[in-house]
């Protein structure tokens, strides 16, 4: 396995436990589970990010899985940690929180895959 693939599955980490600390199984009726043939799940507040951990469990051999889908879902949560984060309006390059570290991390990584100029509006 490449160094690259490595390090996205590292980084992968603290979206997901973000992900699954902001989503209340109590409120779910599929006890915080993504189910396709659900419709609810489509409607749901947090359909997207339950999706996108389905996808990602930790069961699922990341290793195996295409770089492509890797760097996927990067960007997703890129994204999802940008939304959520705490401030708005924040200058993620001057914070020391541990989302926009991870955002600024996140974003290096994947300037190195693809040369993206930014990846998270408030990074640069």
């Amino acid at each position: 396995m490449t160094d690259v693939r490595l390090r996205l599955i590292e980084v992968l980490a603290f979206p997901r436990l973000f992900a699954v600390q902001s989503i209340s199984p109590r409120d779910c009726p599929h006890n915080g589970r993504f189910d396709a043939g659900d419709p609810r799940c489509g409607c749901c507040d947090h359909g997207p990010e339950c999706e996108w951990l389905e996808s990602s469990e930790p069961f699922v051999d990341l290793a195996s899985q295409p770089r492509e889908d890797l760097v996927q879902a990067l960007r997703f949560a890129v994204d999802y940690i940008d939304a959520n984060n705490h401030r708005p309006g924040n200058r993620i390059a001057t914070c020391v929180c541990e989302s926009c570290r991870w955002l600024q991390k996140a974003d290096r990584l994947l300037r190195e895959i693809d040369g993206r100029a930014v990846v998270a509006k408030h990074v640069s």
